[in-house]
This record gives C-alpha cells, structure tokens and sequence, in this order.
C-alpha cells in the first residue's frame, strides 16, 4: 500500500502578500489560511487517480470532529483512509506523528509526506515533498510524487 501523508495550509492552499484573480487570499481575520484553492486540490486529487496511493491526514486540520467532512468539503474527492494520531508518544515535530502512524501500519510499502513546513525525522527527509507556501502543489512535486509511486 502507498500513502500519501498530506498537510493542508500551503499545500492546499496559497498564502501570498497581494491576492489576485488567479491566486486568491485564502485568510481569516487572524491570517490563518481556511480555504483550499481548486486548482491545487484537482492537482492532488489527479494525483491519487493516477497513483491509486491512499491519503493520510497529517496537517493540523485532523484534530477537527469533522475532519473527513472538512475535506470533502475542501474539494478532495478521493476518501481518507486514516490521520496520524492526534497524541504522539512524542509529539514535538510532524515527524514523530507519521512515525507513530508507520510503525502501527506495518503494510504500508511506500509512503511520500507533502507539506511546506514541518518539522520531520532524518529519515523521513527521502519521502518529503516540501511545497512553497506561496505556490502549494506545484505540478513538478506532483509529478516526481507520481514518478516515486508508479516505479517498476
């Protein structure tokens, strides 16, 4: 099984000093991102299609009640297979989390980590994809993503 650990904020979404049509300001009054910009999130879900790898949770968005409606509601339309646990044994970076989650799903056979700024394990660095803030899922990280899972 693939998995495909996702963050939301910057991922997903754009956060960029001068809004415009083509690249909205997706902030609430306190300039925390709540929106997913449709461009990106198509992206991700051609993505899944095309790889059939499963996602998992990672952002902080999973401590939500309503965390896999959150997400439809986001626009992903692929279904969520699980969030990394919301009480790590040592929560102190991202990293631990999907290490937590990891050794729990010992079938996993590949797993990539998409987010633009967290805190991961040295060896986790091999199956991050960071994303700019400013620009999210890039088509180029998409793809190298897709090329790592679709490997002979």
């Amino acid at each position: 099984m693939k998995i495909l650990f996702i963050d939301i904020d910057g991922v997903l979404n754009k956060l960029s000093d001068k809004p415009s049509r083509s690249t909205p300001h997706y902030c609430d009054r306190n300039g925390h991102l709540v929106h997913s910009d449709p461009e990106l999130v198509f992206r991700l879900n051609r993505l899944v299609d095309a790889t059939d790898c499963k996602l998992v949770l990672s952002s902080a968005w999973r401590q939500s009640r309503e965390w896999r409606e959150d997400m439809k509601a986001q626009g992903i339309v692929s279904e969520l297979l699980d969030r990394t646990p919301l009480e790590s044994k040592d929560s102190i970076c991202r990293g631990n989390d999907i290490r937590d989650w990891l050794e729990a799903h010992p079938e996993v056979d590949d797993y990539a980590i998409l987010d633009d700024k967290a805190t991961f394990l040295p060896e986790q660095e091999s199956h991050l994809y960071r994303c700019r803030t400013d620009e999210g899922l890039t088509e180029e990280i998409a793809e190298a993503i897709k090329k790592r899972f679709t490997k002979p």
